[in-house]
């Protein structure tokens, strides 16, 4: 039986069918149909039926061309992975359960072809073009979140509005959600790995990078904590303590003197001090989430004292095992508070003219919001507890996520004002929300994905690979890395 490249190609002919060049032409037409008016409402059926037919087209023409299709990297690899994103994004508006379990595999198929084009890309370059292009891109990633941010803080402050409504947030009456609050908030959290590794490990031949990515930070910072959604605060709590861990985690040849000064495990696992930091914090944080005889002037205390111990101590795992300069962790503590000293307090911003915790404390729109998202995050907390390992189904995240509603509204004996709430099913893309849905089996597969992909992208794929080597740790066959 062929297991090597040639599994999914065809005789090579005299005369590629089409070429491939006028393809990139083709793709800039699918993205005016992101565009379309009627990608909003119900009238979608159209729109992702002509991007699915162009998507099998694509990969039609390049099976005819002798192309194999699983082959990492290719002049059709790049127009083919735009119209797979676009017909991701015109799916996603589908009402039906069946038609949301699909589109959630499919983010998974997507996401593994662009991280294995990504890494095929990298690796086939030398050292220094490789380096540079990596730079290139988390900038590229920094300025498209400072943007969105500077869109959010603008809308903040009533100088942009996102939709005809007065607020964008129509279900808590809240500002600076740019239409979608948990998308934007997700997005903008997923970057802080990159602000962190900017100010700590940035080029140090650039006198101003570590400075331009600090302003850009704040910035975010800025953003998060105007859109005060599930998303972002899931990114301060959970993200951010996981992608420095993730990132102080790597192996260094020569171990820094500071790290003889531990002994035992400790000293050859130096990464358990603010691993086990972060995970206390963060089991303090749920804990006080879901404590709902506590006041909302010692819940903002209680979460913004356990942001700062997390921040804290993976800063400190930072700045022991990559030597960084002492003082960038004073630095961005300084920075964290005067960005929230601002916000807090009644300095007259605009919008807030007698800060967060005034509005907190007096406004119907942030008391209520924030007892919303902590309403969320309960029900989402108990979906979890009792659907552990297989999760509540694809596309069933709605249905449940209503009768949990449900039952603690009769827990409270308040009646239910909005029974439509939580009907709509719709696949989730923020990390807990995506757990509750999929459960442990769900989240192994996505990272199986996603292990597959780096294992696939950083071997020749060009030759055929033994079975252990192409399917890591998670026993995949040999065909899925050709």
């Amino acid at each position: 039986m062929n297991t090597g490249p040639e599994l999914f190609s065809a005789k090579p002919s005299r005369r590629p069918f089409i070429p491939e060049r006028p393809f990139y032409i083709c793709w800039g037409l699918c993205f005016p149909l992101l565009f379309w008016s009627q990608a909003y409402d119900s009238f979608h059926e159209p729109k992702w039926l002509l991007l699915s037919c162009w998507v099998g087209f694509l990969l039609l023409v390049r099976w005819w061309n002798a192309q194999p299709v699983l082959n990492p990297l290719s002049q059709l690899d790049p127009p083919l992975l735009g119209c797979l994103i676009c017909f991701t994004l015109a799916f996603r508006w589908t009402a039906e359960d069946h038609q949301v379990a699909f589109m959630f595999l499919f983010r998974l198929v997507v996401a593994y072809l662009a991280y294995r084009l990504m890494f095929t890309w990298l690796l086939r370059q030398s050292a220094l073009e490789r380096q540079r292009n990596i730079r290139i891109l988390l900038a590229s990633c920094l300025v498209g979140g400072v943007l969105v941010g500077l869109v959010a803080i603008l809308q903040d402050w009533g100088f942009y509005h996102w939709s005809r409504e007065p607020v964008s947030d129509w279900r808590f009456n809240l500002s600076s959600t740019l239409g979608n609050p948990n998308e934007v908030g997700g997005y903008l959290c997923y970057l802080t790995p990159i602000v962190l590794a900017g100010w700590f490990l940035g080029d140090r031949s650039s006198r101003w990078s570590g400075w331009i990515t600090a302003i850009g930070g704040l910035l975010l910072v800025y953003a998060l904590t105007t859109v005060f959604t599930v998303g972002a605060w899931l990114g301060l709590f959970i993200i951010l303590p996981l992608s420095v861990l993730a990132g102080i985690s790597r192996r260094t040849t020569k171990p820094d003197e500071r790290r003889r000064r531990f002994t035992g495990w400790v000293r050859t696992r130096p990464e358990v001090v603010p691993a086990t930091a972060a995970s206390l914090g963060c089991f303090l944080i749920l804990q006080g989430l879901l404590n709902e005889n506590l006041p909302i002037q010692k819940s903002l205390f209680f979460l913004i004292s356990a942001v700062v111990v997390i921040t804290l101590a993976s800063l400190a795992g930072y700045r022991l095992l990559h030597n960084a300069s002492w003082w960038k962790i004073p630095a961005a503590l300084t920075g964290l508070f005067l960005v929230w000293g601002f916000l807090m307090l009644p300095w007259g911003i605009p919008n807030h003219p007698e800060g967060l915790v005034s509005e907190a404390l007096a406004s119907p729109r942030w008391k209520g919001g924030f007892g919303a998202r902590r309403f969320i995050w309960t029900t989402t907390a108990l979906m979890i507890k009792d659907h552990p390992i297989r999760g509540i189904g694809w596309g069933r995240y709605y249905t449940v996520h209503a009768l949990y509603q449900g039952e603690l509204y009769r827990q409270r004996n308040l009646p239910h004002d909005r029974p439509t709430v939580g009907l709509v099913p719709q696949a989730h893309s923020d990390p807990l929300q995506v757990v509750a849905e999929s459960g442990i089996a769900g989240g192994l597969h996505s990272s199986g994905w996603l292990e597959l992909s780096s294992v696939c992208g950083s071997s020749d794929c060009g030759k055929p690979k033994p079975i252990r080597k192409c399917g890591g740790s998670i026993g995949l066959q040999a065909p899925a890395c050709a």
